[in-house]
C-alpha cells in the first residue's frame, strides 16, 4: 500500500516505476480521500516493490494478502466473511480481482492474516 498525495499522474509515476524496476503487478487499485491517495498493489515480488517506493520518497505499508476464491453466486462472500466476523477479525481491505467460470477471486486484507488463513484454507487461491 502507497500513501501519497493525490496529484495527477501519481499513478502514471507508480506504473512507471514498477515497471523500470521489471515488476509485473497482480493487481492495482487507488483511492483518494480529501487530497491523499491510497494505492494497494499486488506483486510476487513485494520486496523489490517496496524498496523500489521507498527509494522514489513513497510511504509504503507492507501488508499481507489474502487471496481467494468463492462460488459467484448471492451471498457467498457474504457467508465467507462472516466467519471473520465471529472471529472478531477486522478486514483492512477487499476488493473483486475477477469473476470467470462461476468463481469470484478476492483479494483481502486482514488485522490477523495468520488465523484469517485459517478459517480460509479451503479457499486459498492457489495463484
Amino acid at each position: 500500500t502507497v500513501m501519497t498525495k493525490n496529484n495527477p499522474g501519481i499513478l502514471a509515476e507508480i506504473a512507471s516505476l514498477m515497471g523500470k524496476h521489471g515488476i509485473n503487478m497482480s493487481s492495482i487499485s487507488a483511492e483518494t480521500f480529501n487530497g491523499d491517495a491510497v494505492i494497494r498493489i499486488a506483486t510476487k515480488d513485494s520486496g523489490t516493490a517496496e524498496k523500489a517506493l521507498k527509494s522514489s520518497g513513497y510511504a509504503v505499508l507492507q501488508s499481507d494478502l489474502l487471496l481467494f476464491d468463492v462460488i459467484d453466486r448471492p451471498g457467498e462472500l457474504g457467508k465467507l466473511i462472516t466467519k471473520l466476523k465471529n472471529e472478531k477479525i477486522n478486514i483492512e481491505s477487499i476488493y473483486l480481482l475477477s469473476r470467470q467460470q462461476n468463481k469470484a477471486t478476492f483479494v483481502l486484507t486482514v488485522d490477523n492474516p495468520i488465523i484469517a488463513q485459517k478459517i480460509f484454507r479451503s479457499y486459498l487461491s492457489k495463484a
